[in-house]
């Protein structure tokens, strides 16, 4: 029998371009300019947990991160990738990045303060009003079938 898996988070309905186009442009240590979002499977217990900040890169905006689990399962973690890949990052409310492929995943347990984070830039001039704006992980609603 067909299992369907359903991933229910997130401000989108439409599963919108999954990899990254951004160019990496450096990484920066994990600290207090994080925030945290994440998403749960429904019914398994296990959490995507996403660090994201912004910075200045070159005069633009840039948007570092990384991301782990918690409460991994193997029939819901093999799909990871996956979401990884449809999530976005929102700054003051705009979507500014589609595809968090470019992040780094570190193991269930390893991230502390320090924890390395890759960085891509954007097409976007840096604003200093960045600095402060709030920074968020969304997600599509996706349906998977195992």
């Amino acid at each position: 029998m067909t299992k369907f898996i359903s991933l229910a988070a997130g401000l989108s309905v439409a599963l919108a371009a999954c990899a990254s186009s951004y160019p990496v442009s450096g990484s920066l240590p994990l600290d207090n300019r994080f925030n945290a979002g994440g998403i749960s499977w429904r019914g398994s217990g296990e959490t995507i947990i996403v660090y994201a900040a912004a910075t200045e890169l070159d005069s633009n905006l840039g948007i570092c991160g990384l991301w782990t689990t918690e409460a991994s399962r193997a029939t819901t973690s093999k799909f990871n990738d996956e979401v990884i890949r449809a999530g976005f990052v929102t700054l003051a409310g705009k979507r500014v990045v589609q595809g968090l492929g470019f992040m780094p995943y570190l193991p269930e347990g390893t991230v502390e303060a320090g924890s390395r984070t890759t960085c891509v830039k954007t097409d976007m001039a840096w604003e200093e009003a960045y600095a402060t704006a709030d920074v968020q992980v969304g997600f599509p609603r996706m349906r998977f079938i195992d």
